[in-house]
């Protein structure tokens, strides 16, 4: 299964560049062992994208696709390890 997640500006640096290889996810809960997420660099201050297409809060970066390797529940959250990331074509 394939899920799309946001992530912080910060963290889509440091997943790109291979420094990063987990996070911790609020976002959904039903993310398995062996899933892909589609992550998407966010900026929740973000008023007005340059491309109309894109919603508001959402960078022009390209989404970052990854391969879920392992999965620690943690209360409402999980923390989410990966394998490398690759970025993916913008549509």
């Amino acid at each position: 299964m394939n899920h799309d997640l946001k992530i912080s500006i910060d963290d889509y640096v440091r997943i790109t560049d291979g420094s990063k290889t987990f996070l911790h996810n609020q976002e959904k809960q039903d993310i398995q062992k062996g899933d892909t997420a589609t992550l998407h660099e966010f900026d929740p201050t973000m008023v007005s994208p340059i491309d109309e297409d894109i919603p508001k809060g959402y960078t022009e970066s390209k989404p970052i696709e990854i391969k879920i390797t392992y999965v620690e529940t943690l209360g409402k959250g999980s923390i989410l390890a990966f394998s490398k990331a690759t970025r993916k074509a913008k549509k």
